[in-house]
């Protein structure tokens, strides 16, 4: 706590009203600038300088100003409380953006909750109130001077390529419309904030920013062509590994291609998976027991907060991660087929570290290498890890899988899947084949109809 104010620390006091005590200027008696007091009520003492100087030799320099300053700030304060805001200068919009962030940091949880958020949304919080900062030329201003005209206009200035002389902060334009979007999502966020705890009276609106429909941001995917000549590139490159460690690094990569190709898992539920998490499937026949089973994808892994099996014809693979592990199979053990002391061990770990999952690091330098062999099959394609899943999906959509098992398969909407994978299927062979069918159909009886009417008017000339 700071010292306490009383006739020691005051000098050349001025009430500003006569006769009301909860508003005066005074000086300081180290200093000459003149200093001014507010009693706010249900908030305490608001104490500032007006930065006018005084003298101490005439105590009427710098004094008329220094009571205006006090005038229109007290007003300032009996409207803000009228206004049912707080009224006193305590912070910036910085250090109210640090106690968002603070509050936010407490709703984190493993995985999507009602009122909760992930790690992964609360880093995107951040990043998103950096740009704010960018966007305020890093000037902490006062939350009671926040400008709602310039707030307004942020989407045409986060659209800009570089700085320019009014913003000399570089930004990166975004690649997207909707990442734009995103950031103004945080944004108000952070202004409900605000207006919850009573310092702004409303939340400020933004430009209209049209988003990209989900058509246009749907992710390149690999056709049947490219989807083999990639196979089979990437298992020429695990053949030729320098080193055990480049060795099992493309093994894992090599696998993980196969996985995602065929499990359709998102990436991040994949890269999480521990020996445990894989089962045997019991409900099917010897045939198929040999190729599939069941991946149980987590809540706290899942993008959707929600646990779901999957069918997977992956067998295989997994195989040849535990064989790269060194996992000795058990014998007579039900799938993933090893010891118990496995089960909580991440599938995807570091080499000789089987504690440790591989992390971000490996898995962009795997995917550097693998998209440097397999450029000349993709083209301009921007092919990722999770083109992979996109690839899966669409395979099944041209093969028309049922889109409510596909969707439940997948941990997504069957609105998401109509929208951004469906146009494999209006590609795929199986809808032509339907199509000409249903051309033959319409022809067939366009015909016949034709000969219908030709028969009617011969029938009408032979009566005239």
């Amino acid at each position: 706590m700071g010292r306490p104010y009383t006739e020691k620390f005051v000098k050349d006091k001025i009430l500003v009203f006569t006769s009301q005590e909860d508003c005066y200027i005074y000086k300081r008696p180290n200093t000459s600038v003149w200093q001014y007091f507010i009693s706010v009520p249900n908030e305490g003492e608001e104490r500032r300088s007006t930065r006018i100087k005084g003298n101490d030799s005439d105590i009427e320099i710098g004094k008329s100003l220094a009571l205006e300053v006090a005038r229109n700030r007290y007003h300032e304060v009996k409207a803000r409380q009228q206004s049912g805001l707080k009224a006193k200068r305590v912070k910036g919009i910085f250090e109210y953006i640090e106690l968002f962030l603070k509050e936010e940091q407490e709703r984190i949880t493993a995985y999507n909750q009602l009122d909760k958020i992930t790690a992964d949304t609360f880093r995107g919080r951040v990043l998103h109130l950096k740009l704010l900062k960018k966007y305020f030329k890093n000037k902490n201003e006062k939350i009671e001077n926040l400008d709602y005209d310039y707030i307004y206009k942020y989407p045409s200035w986060r659209k800009k390529t570089t700085c320019d002389l009014e913003n000399p902060i570089p930004v990166k334009p975004p690649k997207t419309n909707n990442t734009i979007s995103a950031e103004i999502s945080s944004f108000r966020l952070f202004f409900q904030f605000l207006e919850r705890e009573k310092l702004i009276s409303r939340i400020p609106t933004f430009e209209k920013n049209t988003r990209e429909s989900r058509r246009d941001l749907r992710r390149d995917y690999l056709s049947g062509k490219q989807y083999t000549q990639s196979h089979n590139t990437i298992r020429a490159w695990v053949e030729r590994a320098p080193t055990p460690t480049q060795e099992y690094n493309r093994k894992i990569f090599y696998n993980t291609f196969l996985i995602l190709a065929n499990s359709m898992l998102r990436p991040g539920e994949l890269k999480q998976l521990t020996w445990g998490d894989l089962e045997e499937a019991t409900n099917l026949d010897k045939e198929q027991k040999q190729r599939t089973h069941i991946i149980r994808v987590r809540a706290e892994t899942s993008k959707v907060g929600k646990t779901r099996p999957v069918f997977s014809d992956t067998k295989l693979y997994f195989g040849r991660i535990r064989e790269a592990l060194g996992i000795k199979k058990v014998p007579k053990s039900p799938f993933p087929h090893v010891p118990n002391e496995w089960l909580d061990m991440p599938v995807f770990s570091r080499f000789n570290h089987p504690e440790i999952t591989m992390g971000k690091g490996l898995w962009d330098r795997g995917w550097k290498e693998i998209k440097n062999e397999c450029k000349k099959y993709w083209g301009k394609k921007n092919v990722t890890w999770y083109s992979l899943r996109h690839t899966g999906i669409s395979f099944h959509c041209g093969r028309q899988v049922p889109m409510l098992q596909l969707s439940r398969h997948c941990g997504t909407g069957m609105k998401y899947i109509e929208d951004v994978y469906f146009h494999h299927e209006a590609e795929s062979k199986a809808t032509y084949d339907l199509l000409s069918q249903n051309r033959k159909f319409h022809e067939r009886d366009r015909k016949f109809r034709e000969q219908e009417i030709i028969v009617g008017i011969d029938r009408l000339l032979e009566d005239i």
